[in-house]
């Protein structure tokens, strides 16, 4: 077994948000909980639209050749914020929540998830307040992307569990997804 994580602070996305950032400054947000916070969500992004889904997708692409690679070698490859991250988190940053459903790149990615199995541990805003107090999100922001991640979740046929149940039962539904329980 394999385990691939998306690390964004590893891709061309946030290289050129790093060029951005020290060309425009840095933008901040008051997210729901008060504080101050950089935000992740800029209006340059929402501004390029399909060029910014380019370049997240490009930042995707080596990731999508492990994840293939190693599947094809016969290793079960378990992704934390994969596709379906992707597709909800670049919709938010474009500014438009149907660019997962609508793109190229979004209809290429959600071809490619196919039906392999996949979960969605779901939070309602509090939850994930809760949990990350320093989220980068407005209020407004934080909505979609719940509502996004739910949409796409259903696209996919993932597995919803709730967040707010114990870790225990979680990571039991979890096992019992993957075949292991």
């Amino acid at each position: 077994m394999r385990v691939v994580w998306v690390k964004s602070l590893h891709t061309l996305a946030y290289l050129v948000y790093r060029l951005f950032r020290a060309a425009w400054g840095v933008e901040h947000v008051v997210n729901p909980r008060g504080i101050v916070v950089e935000h992740y969500v800029t209006r340059y992004m929402a501004r390029m639209r399909g060029l910014w889904g380019l370049i997240e997708y490009l930042s995707l692409l080596p990731h999508l050749l492990k994840v293939w690679l190693l599947s094809s070698l016969g290793f079960a490859v378990i992704c934390d914020r994969f596709i379906p991250d992707f597709l909800a988190t670049v919709s938010l940053r474009v500014g438009d929540e149907l660019w997962w459903a609508r793109s190229l790149i979004g209809r290429h990615l959600l071809a490619l998830q196919g039906r392999q199995r996949c979960a969605l541990l779901d939070a309602e805003p509090r939850v994930v307040l809760a949990r990350r107090p320093d989220a980068e999100y407005t209020r407004g922001e934080l909505a979609k992307l719940i509502a996004i991640y739910r949409a796409v979740a259903r696209q996919v046929g993932a597995q919803i569990i709730q967040a707010t149940h114990p870790p225990s039962l979680i990571a039991a539904e979890i096992l019992k997804l993957l075949g292991r329980a």
